[in-house]
């Protein structure tokens, strides 16, 4: 039988943290909402405007696919793929009052990610990268790949002692229910307040349960200057699906 404290704590240490976003929707419903002709001017951005705007520090969103943003993207920035729990992540990453640049598949995602951005109060959003990771490319600007790890792969690292640093960043009840022994517990929320101390020239590879999340650290985590970062192709659900041991 749980105490009461023991009880209160069960509960209330599954709920998720807060979000950076909540305090600025809260304050923005007690205000209102701008106008939209106070809203900054969404254009479409060519690689040196991205550039330029990235060189004094406005925040680039990929919302690519994991494997999309692995193969290759922009140097610093962050991973949050477009999908129904979008706008949860971004208000966990991101700074509310952050200037945005996107990058995207089209102009019809573009407009999606948009409408999304705003019913979060996300509102300074400057434009999105035109041609996407093609036109970067093709203006010969820097590049970089993130790429992911097969269960596999992981499998043999771990069997032959070659692992340096492996996060596992879901929460505490997934967790519980079954993990890698060779993991270390590290939920996406702590990771993105204090980044692991550990040397940023040694290989990390992220996991979560199905690699969404993973792709969220693994980026976050190269965007502030891990060199080796790698994250679990298909996360915990790929490792048990390889038949791989998890424990509890």
């Amino acid at each position: 039988k749980l105490s009461k404290e023991e009880f209160l704590l069960s509960m209330t240490g599954s709920f998720p943290d807060r979000p950076k976003s909540f305090t600025h929707i809260i304050t923005t419903n007690k205000s209102g909402v701008p106008l939209l002709d106070r809203c900054p001017v969404v254009r479409d951005l060519t690689p040196l405007q991205v550039k330029k705007e990235l060189d004094r520090g406005v925040v680039l969103l990929d919302t690519r696919d994991t494997a999309s943003f692995g193969g290759v993207h922009v140097p610093g920035s962050i991973n949050i793929g477009f999908a129904k729990q979008t706008a949860n992540w971004i208000g966990m990453v991101i700074e509310p009052d952050a200037e945005l640049i996107l990058v995207v598949t089209g102009e019809e995602a573009y407009s999606e990610m948009l409408v999304e951005l705003h019913r979060i109060g996300y509102d300074r959003v400057i434009g999105y990268l035109y041609g996407g990771m093609t036109s970067w490319q093709e203006a010969g600007l820097p590049i970089e790949q993130l790429w992911q790890i097969s269960a596999a792969r992981l499998h043999e690292k771990i069997t032959t002692g070659n692992i340096s640093h492996f996060f596992d960043v879901r929460s505490d009840i997934e967790w519980n229910s079954g993990h890698i022994q060779e993991a270390q517990h590290l939920p996406l929320n702590q990771l993105l307040n204090k980044t692991p101390d550990i040397p940023k020239d040694e290989e990390v590879i992220v996991t979560c349960g199905v690699g969404y999340r993973g792709n969220i650290a693994a980026s976050y985590l190269q965007s502030q200057g891990f060199q080796h970062v790698h994250s679990l192709a298909g996360g915990i659900t790929a490792w048990k699906n390889s038949g791989y041991d998890l424990i509890i």
